[in-house]
């Protein structure tokens, strides 16, 4: 590959297909490829900065054999909002941070140290194992300099991070900042202590709650589910409630005192007003 960032996914079809892969399984796998790469681009940003076109299709297949991998590859630009003559190369560097955060995770996970990867990114990058065994037989990401395998052992990593330890129902507060009806019915909220995020799964019947609350404070009911004994849920199922959380006290009222400043000089009669409050 020409560019350093451009990333290139390699599939193989099951044997159904005699290794070929299906146009569905093959959109489907670029979409969990885009929203894992959007998901991260969220976390470091903000907000989506880049949006990725296809510089490369290929298959090659032989008489002896079909089971060759179609491999699309792609790159990062810039969307227009982030470029332009005013805002010069601000921010240049975003599609090689992006790319390289990208790879990084992904090492994490294969090497057991995921540090606090946030729960959109791991439920984006679940998402690109979903077709193993089903949709594609064997599957990798590569780049210039890196590559994995999407197989059963990085499934497997991934699936044990998002596994529970013991769970309760319970209430948990934050800000709903996104909601995600791609792969079921769920919402991230933010909270002020523990986890970055939390993945919140739903029903459709507060599907108009959840939308209506996008943004604000929220307080959601549920099953919590925890992977260590610090108290902090990283994931809520069967969602019961969601309702606006408000403050519990009011704010002290401030009530200016009458004072006589005949014969004061104004230092005088601001100090001895200080006292008063």
């Amino acid at each position: 590959m020409k560019n350093k960032l451009n990333i290139a996914l390699a599939l193989t079809g099951p044997e159904s297909e005699r290794g070929l892969i299906r146009l569905n399984d093959l959109l489907s796998e670029l979409t969990a490829l885009r929203e894992t790469l959007e998901c991260i681009d969220r976390e470091l940003n903000g907000k989506s900065t880049l949006y990725y076109r296809v510089v490369k299709l290929s298959h090659k297949s032989t008489k002896t054999s079909k089971r060759t991998p179609s491999t699309v590859v792609i790159e990062p630009v810039l969307k227009p909002t982030m470029r332009g003559p005013r805002i010069k190369n601000r921010f240049g560097h975003y599609p090689a941070k992006i790319h390289h955060a990208f790879f990084q995770t992904i090492n994490r996970i294969k090497h057991d140290k995921p540090g606090d990867l946030s729960e959109p990114v791991l439920d984006a990058i679940s998402g690109l194992l979903d077709g193993l065994g089903t949709e594609f037989a064997h599957g990798q990401i590569r780049n210039n300099e890196f590559k994995f395998s999407l197989d059963e052992d990085l499934k497997g990593r991934v699936e044990s991070l998002l596994k529970p330890e013991y769970k309760s129902y319970g209430s948990v507060e934050g800000q709903l900042l996104a909601l995600n009806v791609a792969r079921g019915n769920r919402f991230y909220i933010y909270p002020d202590v523990g986890p970055r995020s939390i993945s919140c799964q739903f029903p459709e019947t507060l599907f108009d709650d959840a939308r209506k609350n996008l943004r604000r404070n929220v307080r959601i009911y549920g099953t919590k589910l925890f992977r260590e004994s610090n108290g902090f849920p990283f994931r809520i199922i069967n969602v019961k409630k969601i309702e606006v959380a408000e403050l519990t006290e009011s704010l002290p009222e401030f009530k200016p005192v009458q004072i006589e400043i005949d014969g004061q000089s104004a230092d005088e009669a601001v100090r001895e007003s200080r006292e008063n409050w």
